[in-house]
């Protein structure tokens, strides 16, 4: 079987590419009662919350929708000043001598780069540095750089508590917000047919090994991670009510200090905002174009982490159930080389290892949010699809090469089916 270009998202695909795909209930949502809570869900997720309801003290936005801009990726402006703010968070920690991350106390380990105070009390600078030039086969040159990070606290007692004890390194890393496209979808794909994908040994000799991050789900069972950049939350519940608390400071049922700030009834309206939204319809011009820069896709390689074609099954919800979809994620963790390490683990995420990102959305994010969200990766240090692909290595590296060695119209052909999902 093989999903149809223009079902992504099965019977969740919209019938539009816009925003309206993913703010508005999925085309099989058809039970009023479930598309009646997935509209009510809008409010909770695009409202900001104030100090009174428990903001805070420190948070990176005050609303869902601030950071998961139009429910796509927000900007990565410093100091937000750019039209939309900024979404970017920048993690802080120490290294010790015996590889141990001890995490920054402070502010819950991280502080947002659109928040104009701590920028300017931290003095966090952020600049661009270059990191080399890839050469096609055509001879085109591709500029390679990513994010540089340096902070001059402003105040003695920052810069007291920012210095590294003996024997520690200070570390630093750029997260950007991901897209909510398909979480209820991604959330009914059986733990099996992931499992069934993971090769942590590399038994097939490959070169692609795969590990999933085991976490403790909410309800205290250890489950497989789906969701996140390093697949750190089992659960779409758990993700939510853990970004109520680390990205806007609420406390919740399930993640809490000493009070519960947000209810439940709220965290189950944006829970069923999310779950039953649809998918974006992709855009092309051309099925057989679309199919061709498809079969490039595949014959690069890169299919053996973004996978197409997934079968759910089995799922208590009947609109979920028998669904042929195309994330083009298999939601495991691969390592992507040394230049893609971050600092900072998850659960069981080493620092090279990253969740395979979905790539449904990827042409409606941008035409959505236009400048403010081309960029890509984890830190947003690519400005462009080829920069993303170049920077893959590790268990990519084949699907690299073999990407660099495309004619101009084979990678013309690969762009414009990325640019169509």
């Amino acid at each position: 079987m093989f999903a149809l270009p223009e079902l992504p998202g099965g019977g969740f695909t919209s019938d539009f590419s816009d925003r309206d795909s993913v703010q508005l209930p999925a085309p099989k949502i058809t039970n009023p009662a479930k598309r009646a809570r997935q509209i009510a869900g809008f409010v909770p997720f695009h409202t900001s919350f104030s100090r009174r309801e428990g903001l805070g003290p420190l948070f990176s936005n005050s609303s869902c929708g601030g950071c998961h801009l139009n429910n796509f990726k927000g900007p990565v402006d410093i100091e937000a000043k750019g039209e939309f703010g900024s979404s970017a968070v920048l993690r802080i920690g120490f290294l010790g001598s015996d590889g141990k991350v001890r995490k920054f106390r402070e502010w819950n380990g991280q502080v947002p780069l659109g928040d104009k105070r701590f920028v300017r009390d931290l003095g966090i600078k952020v600049s661009r540095i270059s990191v080399g030039k890839v050469t096609l086969s055509d001879g085109k040159v591709v500029n390679l750089s990513k994010y540089e990070v340096r902070l001059n606290p402003r105040r003695n007692s920052l810069k007291r508590k920012l210095t590294p004890r003996r024997g520690e390194k200070l570390l630093l890393s750029i997260r950007v917000s991901p897209p909510m496209i398909g979480m209820g979808l991604i959330e009914a794909i059986p733990e099996d047919v992931i499992l069934a994908w993971a090769d942590p040994n590399d038994a097939d000799g490959d070169g692609i090994r795969g590990r999933v991050n085991y976490v403790k789900d909410i309800d205290g069972v250890t489950k497989v991670g789906k969701f996140g950049l390093k697949a750190q939350h089992p659960s779409l519940m758990r993700q939510i009510a853990f970004a109520f608390f680390m990205e806007m400071g609420l406390e919740n049922e399930y993640f809490k200090r000493s009070k519960v700030e947000v209810s439940e009834t709220t965290l189950r309206e944006v829970f069923d905002y999310l779950k039953y939204a649809g998918v974006p319809k992709p855009v092309f011009t051309s099925r057989e174009r679309y199919s061709e820069g498809y079969q490039v896709f595949k014959r690069l390689g890169c299919e053996s982490c973004h996978k197409a074609n997934i079968q759910i099954f089995g799922n208590e919800e009947e609109e979920f159930n028998n669904e042929l979809i195309s994330p083009f994620s298999d939601f495991l963790l691969h390592d992507l080389g040394s230049k893609m390490c971050d600092p900072f683990k998850d659960g069981r995420a080493h620092e090279c290892e990253w969740r395979t990102a979905p790539l449904w959305g990827l042409s409606a994010n941008v035409r959505e949010n236009g400048r403010v969200s081309r960029h890509y990766l984890h830190d947003g240090r690519a400005r462009s699809l080829e920069e993303a692909i170049l920077w893959h290595e590790g268990e990519a590296s084949l699907a690299r090469r073999n990407f660099i060695e495309l004619s101009r119209e084979e990678r013309q052909l690969l762009l414009d089916f990325l640019n169509s999902l």
